[in-house]
C-alpha cells in the first residue's frame, strides 16, 4: 500500500504521487501542429513521466489549445466516469494503445480557462490504484 507521498506540480494542478514514482522526464515546448492548415499555429505542450522500479509508469500530456496530432489508433475495452480536481474526465482501457496492442488506462479531459487537452496514460496501474493517484490530484494555486 502507497503511504508516502511527492508533490509535482504541473501546468494548472498539483499532482501528489506515491513516492515510489520518480520523475524520469520533464518537458515544456510550443511546437506545430502536425496536422490542419500552417494558420492554425503552436501548440503548447507539457509532458512529464514517472516510473517506480517495479516498472509501472505515468505519461502525462497538457496540450494547449489541443493537441499536435491525432495520435495512433485506439481500441477502447471499457471506460469509467471520474473527476480530476473537480473536472470531469474519462478512465479508459484499452488492447491498443497508439497502434500497439497492449492494455493501458488512459485519462482524458477537456481543460477550460485557457483551453487545453489533458491525458494520463498508466501502464502496470490497476484501475483502483489509478482512482486512488487521481484522488489526489488538487489545483494549483
Amino acid at each position: 500500500m502507497f503511504t508516502k507521498y511527492n508533490k509535482f506540480p504541473v501546468e494548472r494542478f498539483v499532482f501528489s504521487l506515491p513516492e515510489e514514482f520518480a520523475l524520469e522526464h520533464s518537458n515544456a515546448k510550443d511546437e506545430p501542429y502536425s496536422w490542419g492548415p500552417p494558420q492554425m499555429g503552436n501548440v503548447y505542450t507539457e509532458e512529464r513521466i514517472w516510473k517506480t522500479k517495479s516498472g509501472a509508469t505515468l505519461t502525462l500530456n497538457i496540450w494547449a489549445p489541443t493537441a499536435p496530432s491525432t495520435g495512433g489508433p485506439m481500441q477502447q475495452v471499457a471506460e469509467w466516469p471520474v473527476r480530476i480536481a473537480g473536472i470531469e474526465a474519462s478512465i479508459v482501457e484499452t488492447s491498443m494503445f497508439g497502434g500497439i496492442y497492449k492494455k493501458v488506462l488512459v485519462v482524458f479531459a477537456a481543460l477550460e480557462q485557457p483551453t487545453a487537452r489533458f491525458r494520463l496514460v498508466a501502464e502496470g496501474i490497476e484501475l483502483e490504484q489509478l482512482k486512488g493517484i487521481l484522488g489526489r490530484i488538487g489545483k494549483r494555486s
